[in-house]
């Protein structure tokens, strides 16, 4: 199927029980190619709010006992703001679109079940990261004082430094590389909840379900996804950070892409014969 354009991306002709029942077509390079085309539409202005949301993040971010918290209240309304702006876009909000639309994720009820929603995915990916780092790590320190120990005499801050480069430098870089990974594998479950809070006016433990629901009909597919707009993000990032206000855009607007497509008719098995 062709890059539609956004009024073509937001004919919802399929419910969560049809699309849960009959599955739905996945097309990675066509969500990433949308992306890039909606980006394309209104660059300046995605530019512009996603330069914006860096800055409040930052400034949020330097508040001293603040920034936790307040990340946790600002974070999830700014992340949402690109679907809240297509959402306007499309004609799905009453009056024209505008930059203001980027913050409609401040507004209740909206708002709180955005932050409750990030809450509780942080809440549930952080102890599985903690059940998965502590074994690992664990296992890192047993060896390092088991090198220590077999060494011998630990009086040479040149051997000990030696040992410890050897241990920490592979081990510990692959238990990171591993941890990210488990955290990937369980975040991508919700990674379509703030969209059914957006587009659909779910609840924050509705919308989580029905994330997990939907990914799961396509689960390695949504993973290999993830993984490529991630990629995309770290490589705009390297290009000086500048890169980074064209990549996070286009990273909201891919899953935007996809989230759309899974509710269209378009995206029925039968219409096309790939699943």
């Amino acid at each position: 199927m062709d890059v539609l354009d956004n009024e073509e991306l937001t004919q919802e002709g399929r419910s969560l029980e049809s699309v849960l029942t009959e599955g739905y077509t996945f097309d990675l390079g066509d969500f990433i190619g949308k992306g890039f085309s909606l980006f394309g539409k209104d660059a300046g202005i995605y530019i512009g709010f996603c330069l914006v949301a860096f800055i409040i993040n930052f400034v949020v971010g330097l508040i001293p006992f603040v920034s936790l918290i307040g990340g946790l209240l600002v974070g999830p309304a700014l992340a949402s703001g690109y679907y809240f702006y297509q959402k306007a876009r499309s004609g799905e909000l009453a009056g024209n679109s505008g930059f203001n639309n980027f913050f409609d994720g401040f507004k209740n009820p909206a708002w709180l079940q955005l932050v409750l929603g990030n809450l509780v995915i942080s809440i549930f990916v952080g102890i599985i990261a903690v059940i998965v780092a502590i074994p690992l790590f664990m296992g890192v320190g047993i060896e390092f004082f088991q090198q220590l120990a077999s060494a011998g005499r630990m009086t040479d801050p040149d051997e000990i430094q030696e040992i410890a480069a050897m241990i920490f430098g592979s081990k510990i870089f692959l238990s990171i590389l591993i941890l990210i990974l488990v955290v990937m594998l369980v975040a991508v479950l919700w990674v379509l909840t703030p969209q059914f809070i957006v587009f659909k006016g779910y609840s924050f433990w509705d919308a989580m379900e029905a994330s997990r629901k939907v990914v799961m009909k396509n689960y390695l597919k949504f993973l290999i996804l993830l993984l490529v707009l991630g990629i995309l993000v770290m490589l705009g990032a390297i290009l000086c950070l500048v890169g980074l206000l064209v990549a996070v855009p286009v990273m909201y607007l891919a899953l935007y892409a996809a989230f759309k497509h899974i509710f269209s008719n378009e995206s029925r098995p039968s219409s096309s014969g790939q699943l």
